[in-house]
């Protein structure tokens, strides 16, 4: 902003730039909020982008402002993104009944506003949960679910063995999954006893975790893409302690049945150590896949897609 002029030379106050959302106050970020006119524009997406450049650690998140929706924003709404904010939903509230896609980046919610959020979201095809801290266990009926992504979500390890099969169970249309299991802690008998369950599911790319002492869990994955009989492409990476067994040492994984993956046509796999548990993977994919045309296996993780 010019202040003056000197001698013929504008003279330029020096200000603070790129002032973003987040330095605003708390109480100055409210009246802003409260001057928006969502409740006449018929808002169908709505984006709240608060995460700051340094992450300290704080547990302070910003309030969705539910006082600013009114029955008629709420019910036309089709995608929300939220980062860095705390969502508790006031009493009374039914969810957004038009959602299709949500997105929650370091986001606060326990398991029962989760719930509430998604009570009423019959038309959900896009669910993206990341670095979220969810409090109990979480369960999910979508039955339009397209694409689901849960990556370093907060939660008990107890309350994640069960949660990992209530959310396989809930989600058999989606058709691109991505699935990073810490420690492998995938229930034996849901996948075993599920066949054909993700007959929609085209994509699948699988993040493993694996401790020594885990390495006999291998053979779930297995199990796991047999359950999705149309699968095209498979990803999976491997992520193996610095000391593992060769492929002449290790756990000798169960007989399973032969499978033939007839759709398959892409394989891509990162981590690779020549594990017996991993050897043993690889060949009864590749064995049985008629139609596959490319596999590319690496032994870092440089090339994890995610």
């Amino acid at each position: 902003m010019v202040n003056h002029y000197g001698c013929g030379t504008p003279n330029f106050q020096k200000g603070r730039r790129n002032v973003k959302l987040e330095d605003l106050p708390e109480d100055v970020l409210c009246s802003i909020l409260s001057k928006l006119p969502p409740k006449e524009s018929r808002t169908k997406n709505l984006a709240f982008d608060l995460v700051p450049d340094i992450l300290t650690g704080s547990h302070d998140r910003y309030m969705f402002p539910f006082h600013l929706l009114d029955e008629k924003s709420v019910s036309g709404l089709q995608s929300i993104q939220l980062s860095y904010i705390s969502f508790k939903p006031p009493l009374g509230f039914k969810g957004f009944p038009s959602l299709r896609k949500l997105d929650l980046n370091l986001v606060h919610v326990n398991r029962e506003s989760l719930e509430v959020m998604l009570h009423s979201c019959h038309n959900l095809q896009w669910l993206s949960l990341v670095r979220c801290y969810l409090d109990g266990k979480l369960h999910l009926v979508l039955s339009h679910l397209r694409y689901i992504k849960i990556f370093q979500c907060k939660t008990t390890m107890a309350a994640f063995q069960d949660d990992v099969a209530t959310l396989l169970k809930g989600i058999p249309s989606v058709r691109n999954l991505t699935l990073h299991v810490c420690f492998q802690q995938i229930e034996a008998r849901w996948l075993l006893d599920n066949r054909h369950s993700f007959s929609n599911l085209r994509h699948l790319q699988l993040l493993m975790n694996l401790k020594t002492e885990d390495a006999n869990k291998i053979h779930y994955a297995v199990s796991l893409i047999r359950a999705a009989p149309f699968i095209e492409k498979l990803e999976v990476h491997f992520g193996c302690p610095h000391h593992v067994w060769f492929s002449d040492k290790g756990y000798v994984a169960p007989h399973l049945e032969q499978h033939e993956y007839s759709y398959l046509k892409n394989m891509h796999i990162t981590g690779y150590k020549g594990e017996r548990g991993q050897l043993e993977f690889l060949k009864d994919v590749v064995e049985n896949a008629p139609a596959l045309a490319g596999v590319c296996y690496y032994r870092d993780n440089s090339n994890l897609h995610m």
